[in-house]
């Protein structure tokens, strides 16, 4: 049954169905078939899912990543960060980290 569920999904994928529509529905299929779930079951189960305090988070992360991009402060931390290990071999990898890091800092922080 995982294996019809996979072909489904791959011919879907090639058939260029939007990628979230073929996990739902090559999901779907695998937990309707493989576990024997109704219907009625497997839309509880998503709702739960997405029932979670956690989940605000992710909006309000691109926020503050749209406001500080906006606002000039994510370019002010990539030439900090590169001005301080800019010089190294790989430096711009490193004041990439490091940025994140700082941005890290300041995100969770507040």
């Amino acid at each position: 049954m995982f294996t019809f569920a996979l072909i489904f999904s791959f011919i879907l994928l090639f058939l260029s169905v939007p990628i979230f529509l073929v996990f739902g529905l090559g999901s779907s299929i695998a937990a309707i078939w493989g576990l024997n779930l109704p219907w009625s079951t497997l839309i509880q189960m998503a709702f739960e899912s997405m029932n979670k305090h956690v989940l605000i988070a992710v909006p309000l992360f691109v926020f503050s990543g749209m406001v500080m991009l906006r606002g000039g402060a994510a370019n002010r931390l990539v030439n900090f960060a590169t001005s301080l290990v800019g010089h190294l071999p790989g430096g711009l990898g490193i004041a990439m980290v490091l940025a994140m890091g700082f941005l890290l800092l300041f995100v969770v922080q507040s």
